[in-house]
């Protein structure tokens, strides 16, 4: 249990660093909404990709139609370039193994860790390089 609240201290940090980097540039209202919807797709990054993934690298015509395969290939690169770039808060989601009764791996953990880690230390630097060209009346 402790090193899921652990896990659950990386997620609030990873948003933390966005919302900071965000506040930087934005006031609060739109920092907020948009906080909260880099929350909500942050979970769904993993699961809109594999919702647009092709079967077996090959999009099966006969059963989709053709306009549904025409689409979904433009849809799966934006999904995958939304993914890379939005935080995957999904690393840091292990209530599956703990209702399982499963323990979290100490090796998880410190992927989890590495991962906040970078992303933190990269949402952080873009907002101190957004926050020095910023001009204060």
């Amino acid at each position: 249990m402790v090193l899921a609240g652990y896990l659950c201290f990386l997620e609030v940090a990873a948003v933390t660093a966005l919302a900071v980097a965000i506040s930087t540039r934005l006031p609060f209202g739109p920092t907020l909404v948009l906080c909260v919807a880099l929350f909500v797709l942050g979970h769904l990054a993993n699961h809109l990709v594999g919702l647009f993934a092709p079967e077996g690298g090959q999009l099966q015509v006969e059963q989709a139609g053709f306009l549904a395969a025409a689409w979904r290939w433009p849809a799966y690169g934006v999904a995958r370039v939304l993914a890379a770039l939005l935080p995957n808060l999904e690393n840091f989601n292990v209530s599956g193994g703990l209702n399982t009764g499963r323990a979290i791996p100490y090796t998880y953990v410190l992927g989890a860790s590495a991962y906040a880690l970078l992303y933190c230390g990269a949402a952080l630097s873009i907002g101190a390089a957004a926050l020095e060209n910023r001009e204060y009346p």
